[in-house]
């Protein structure tokens, strides 16, 4: 009995598991989008934007078509705000909300991922999000192997854990 007590820990440890990594990626995921979402108001094709969502792009790709046991590297970064693109996001959605102390270290973190006119333009307000950019990014036709891969969404905690 007490190795089928053990037994049933194991399984729902494993389940648990399962499901807050499965948070996470849907967390990261969903910054990634919101990356791939980013306009700048003044340069529609911005070359520090652009390059960066190229590299967004391909780290959704690699994400999406991760399967190993383990989730990607960057996932949990990304799910808990520690990631260059989530320091990105961050610069841009929350400047005038952050603590001055955040924002400069937000902004010297941009500075060395992406770049002195990118995180410029994060800093002063030039870049936004784009509702019609965040669609596409979101209903975008992804595949791995012929298999549709569904847009995700993250209702978990900022750490990608279910709270």
């Amino acid at each position: 009995m007490q190795e089928l007590e053990a037994l049933l820990h194991l399984i729902t440890d494993a389940q648990r598991k399962k499901a807050q990594a499965e948070k996470a990626r849907g967390r990261a995921i969903t910054v990634v989008d919101r990356i791939l979402s980013l306009i700048h108001r003044d340069q529609p094709e911005f070359p520090p934007l652009v390059e960066c969502q190229l590299k967004a792009r391909a780290l959704r790709d690699v994400i999406r078509q991760h399967t190993g046991p383990e989730a990607h590297s960057d996932v949990l970064a990304l799910a808990q705000g520690r990631h260059p693109l989530s320091e990105l996001l961050t610069l841009v959605e929350g400047a005038t909300d952050l603590d001055d102390d955040l924002w400069l270290l937000l902004k010297q973190a941009v500075t060395e991922h992406f770049g002195k006119s990118l995180a410029l333009s994060a800093a002063r307000g030039k870049l936004s999000l784009s509702s019609v950019r965040l669609t596409t990014a979101l209903n975008v036709d992804d595949s791995v192997d012929g298999q549709q891969i569904p847009a995700t969404s993250s209702t978990g905690t900022s750490d990608g854990s279910a709270g």
